[in-house]
């Protein structure tokens, strides 16, 4: 049986709330354990969803694949309060790599191509730029991807997208 192959977009912490992370990380755990044994999970790795994703996925035996917008050094200054976060992440993925072109869409972009199915963790709202998860929601469902999508306030009802 083949591995199932699962990208990752969502929020950061700014559109996410910490208090609710311990039940945000029991609906991701749900999904992925839903979704099949020792997957392989691609994520960019920001703030907020993509790392949560990523650690649930660790704890359940699945492999990271990283698929940065930019060069490594180049990403990190995106996030600076988090580097020491970001690099035991990527230290434990079986591979990492940049965006064939640079931008968060170019990165999306990759993301999804190499997922047969799509986790969102997503407010609802259009995309506040190129690449961002309403953005990658919208291509994922107009190549007919399964989307799963997780909502980023509390309950996080889970639900389908078709």
């Amino acid at each position: 049986m083949a591995r199932v192959v699962v990208g990752v977009t969502g929020h950061r912490w700014n559109k996410l709330r910490r208090e609710d992370e311990a039940a945000l990380r029991l609906r991701v755990r749900a999904v992925l354990e839903s979704l099949g044994a020792g997957g392989v999970l691609y994520s960019m790795l920001a703030e907020g969803a993509d790392r949560l994703a990523a650690e649930e996925a660790l704890t359940l035996g699945w492999e990271i694949e990283a698929v940065l917008p930019f060069e490594q050094s180049r990403y990190e200054r995106d996030f600076p309060s988090s580097t020491g976060e970001f690099r035991g992440l990527v230290s434990r993925c079986v591979s990492v790599k940049a965006a064939q072109a640079p931008g968060y869409l170019a990165g999306g972009i990759e993301l999804l191509n190499a997922s047969d199915c799509l986790i969102a963790i997503w407010d609802g709202n259009p995309a506040s730029g190129p690449g961002g998860t309403g953005d990658i929601v919208a291509r994922a469902r107009a190549e007919g991807k399964r989307c799963v999508w997780i909502g980023a306030v509390a309950p996080h009802q889970v639900r389908e997208l078709r």
